[in-house]
């Protein structure tokens, strides 16, 4: 099945989960996504405690900043719902969603594409109901 996948069980049936230390946050901005990349390649997502720490003044689409939208090898992630600001840590920037397909980090790398179609399904099937 596609939620089996060789290097972990996707699951992602909807909880209403609040972020705790040691999640994962994906942050969106333009066309990018935020990933810190080393000098092997490898890719890094930004904890929980670390957005907590960069988004004070980041903007977001309505009243709850982070949406649980899955687990991946026991591991939650949230998305920040609404474009993501500048990054507190030097090491991570906003990459390209095309950019992440060719890297070591094929963990990392599917769960960041599939954060970004969610994001993107989030993104634009916002409405507002009066």
């Amino acid at each position: 099945m596609l939620q089996d996948l060789a290097f972990g069980h996707l699951d992602n049936h909807y909880e209403d989960h609040a972020p705790k230390k040691g999640d994962i946050v994906l942050c969106m901005q333009g066309n990018g996504i935020m990933v810190a990349r080393d000098r092997l390649d490898a890719l890094t997502l930004p904890l929980y405690e670390q957005v907590q720490d960069w988004c004070a003044d980041w903007q977001h689409w309505d009243d709850q900043p982070f949406r649980y939208v899955f687990t991946l090898q026991e591991v939650r992630y949230f998305l920040w719902m609404g474009q993501a600001g500048q990054p507190g840590d030097a090491a991570f920037a906003y990459e390209p969603a095309a950019t992440l397909r060719q890297v070591v980090s094929k963990t990392v790398c599917f769960a960041a594409m599939t954060g970004w179609h969610l994001f993107c399904w989030y993104r634009d099937a916002r409405c507002s109901f009066s």
